[in-house]
């Protein structure tokens, strides 16, 4: 037996290792004759799946988990397996069916998958339908778990229904009091909640965080210090963003410094308190994460010097393999300062010390363009790119430079070329939907454009900018702006233009994704605490108001669009039953830079030197809070 199981693993790897070097049809053929000779292995069936799923034979995939669930009656693995694919074939009855059979399993391990198919149900448009299987799974099952609940309350978060969701967040606490993530989530959930509810003229309001106290002291209670330690952490956290709230405030009206500064001192004593608890009980292997996590809110709020001996307190308890995040993190808090010279020296001895790691180039070309140095950035994205060729991010940074400083046309040549490296990445095809979508470019195709979303959403789900750029793109092809788009007053269209209710449908479908970063994610993303449905409302406010500003240029782009699609047609021998107006060619503006986003980002506001838009730079430097978690 143990000879079988040797010998199936080595002709697994053959068979993997032919797909690595494209001999699709001899890997193909290898695991034929795997599966007609050792069909009771599930690892045989579930490789050949991943190698019909990697070849975006979805199809194939699915005859291949059929047959096998034919000879392996309700395996877990190959259910879960399918409902993946049957996501991706967008098969609504197949993946009822699934949840169905996943739910007369009643094992914890069915319950896990019966969460992932409620999102994807949830995702595929059937979110009453997800809820109605969701509640009546959940106390009849002996198995019913915290996972199952938590992700009964991001249906509700998504859905917008706040006063649901908290009552839903009081009793997930008492139910499953050792489900570490539901406690994450709900931190997350009242910090929101008293941000938004904050009255900004009584400064004071902001500490009454009785709640999260409350909480908190539960906490200590209820888990054990391996996960306690990160509610002690999102305390502070808490504490800290407080401070910086409180100070945005203040730049706008100096004359509640007083008020800010007794605040601020309430704050700071109650994050040194929480700190001093977190400390005790993190784990000795992760404290200097901790660290590294706290000198940025601690530096982010003034306090530098103290912030300076956190990361350096962090860099001598790192291990070697993870020193670069922690040189990442020193040089950002000195950009942050101001102390330019030693955030560039900090990342040329990590690029020099860790030479595999991209992200430190990555983010040496983000400071070259901060700086509004894009020559130089596109130099040193070009040199990455020879030892990093497979970094699909450096790919993209490397696209959108060369969309800015020389115009779509070459844009799309870079396009073309990373998709030779780099096809699974996400960033990169939403840089050829932007490049489709300039209106100044005589290859603007929403066509295109859309498939280009669709890719970049299918690898890369959690890139925020695919789903605004898809907003553009929805907007820009509506019959509203197609009927309306002459209106003379931008305020008028733009008003018009945010209310179209298929937008509503789309953004609640987008949230299921759970979108986390991106530079104009991090522009609409107004709490650091805020939910991808906020985060997108905001996102679809902003990009109307830009279409309706340009709405002249993206008709015009759209109707040389449709002329060039009839001529295509026409030298194909297919007829047209309408004929686009004959039009000019218009000349590509000299502003090109300003279509090469939906809207601008950050960084392309002179607010570095600003104090009062500190919110704004700390998104810019550090994104969201998901590297926090």
């Amino acid at each position: 037996m143990e000879g079988d199981k040797d010998l199936i693993k080595r002709r697994i790897e053959v068979g993997i290792q032919e797909k690595k070097i494209c001999h699709i049809t001899k890997s193909r053929t290898i695991f034929v004759e795997l599966v007609l000779e050792y069909g009771s292995n599930i690892q045989v069936w579930l490789e050949f799946c991943r190698l019909e799923m990697e070849c975006g034979e979805y199809k194939n995939s699915r005859i291949v988990l059929m047959t096998a669930c034919t000879q392996h009656p309700h395996n877990e693995l190959l259910l879960q397996k399918r409902l993946r694919v049957e996501e991706r074939l967008r098969s609504v009855n197949e993946v009822i069916e699934l949840l169905n059979e996943l739910r007369y399993l009643d094992t914890q391990k069915s319950m896990k998958i019966m969460v992932e198919g409620l999102s994807v149900l949830a995702k595929l448009g059937y979110e009453k339908m997800a809820y109605e299987l969701g509640s009546s799974v959940t106390y009849p099952s002996k198995y019913y778990t915290g996972n199952l609940y938590y992700g009964m309350m991001l249906g509700e978060q998504r859905a917008g229904r706040r006063d649901v969701l908290l009552s839903l967040a009081n009793e997930a606490l008492k139910i499953f009091p050792k489900y570490g993530p539901l406690w994450f989530f709900c931190f997350d959930l009242f910090e929101h909640e008293l941000i938004i509810t904050w009255n900004s003229q009584r400064m004071y309001d902001l500490l009454k965080a009785d709640r999260i106290e409350a909480f908190a002291e539960q906490a200590h209670s209820q888990l054990t210090s391996d996960i306690l330690w990160k509610v002690y952490l999102l305390r502070v956290y808490c504490w800290l963003r407080s401070c910086m709230y409180m100070r945005s405030v203040t730049f706008d009206d100096p004359s509640r410094l007083p008020e800010l500064l007794q605040c601020e001192s309430i704050c700071f004593a109650k994050a040194y308190k929480s700190m001093r608890a977190c400390v005790e009980v993190c784990p000795e292997n992760l404290r200097w994460k901790l660290y590294m996590l706290v000198a940025r809110y601690v530096n982010l709020i003034g306090y530098r010097a103290l912030g300076r001996k956190f990361i350096q307190r962090s860099y001598h308890l790192v291990p070697i393999k993870s020193r670069h995040s922690v040189l990442l993190e020193y040089s950002k808090m000195e950009y942050h300062g101001y102390h330019f010279a030693t955030s560039i020296g900090l990342l040329n001895f990590g690029i020099q010390t860790f030479p595999t790691e991209w992200k430190l180039l990555l983010e040496r070309v983000n400071q070259f363009i901060l700086h509004e140095q894009f020559s130089e950035a596109l130099r040193l994205t070009v040199d990455a790119l020879k030892t990093h060729i497979g970094a699909g991010r450096l790919w993209s940074s490397y696209i959108h430079l060369i969309h800015q400083l020389f115009g779509p046309e070459y844009a799309l040549e870079a396009f073309h070329q990373s998709l030779k490296h780099v096809a699974k990445s996400g960033e990169v095809w939403c840089e050829g939907a932007r490049i489709y979508l300039n209106p100044t470019s005589r290859h603007f195709n929403p066509l295109n454009a859309s498939k280009c979303l669709n890719f970049a959403v299918f690898f890369t789900p959690q890139y925020g900018d695919s789903f605004i750029e898809a907003l553009r793109l929805a907007i820009i092809t509506s019959d509203a702006f197609l009927m309306f788009h002459q209106i003379q007053s931008p305020y008028r269209l733009a008003f018009l233009l945010r209310s179209l209710p298929s937008i509503v449908f789309f953004m609640k479908r987008s949230s299921y994704y759970q979108p986390n970063y991106g530079p104009l994610w991090f522009r609409c993303q107004e709490f650091i605490t805020s939910s991808p449905k906020e985060v997108m409302y905001h996102a679809y406010h902003i990009t109307a108001g830009e279409v309706a500003r340009d709405a002249d240029l993206y008709y015009e782009a759209l109707l040389r669009a449709g002329k060039y699609r009839s001529q295509r047609l026409k030298r194909r021998g297919k007829g047209i039953t309408v004929e686009p107006p004959e039009m000019e060619e218009i000349r590509i503006s000299e502003a090109r830079k300003q279509f090469t986003y939906a809207f601008k980002p950050d960084y392309m506001f002179q607010v570095l030197n600003q104090p009062s838009q500190m919110i704004r730079q700390m998104k810019i430097l550090y994104g969201a809070s998901q590297m926090d978690n």
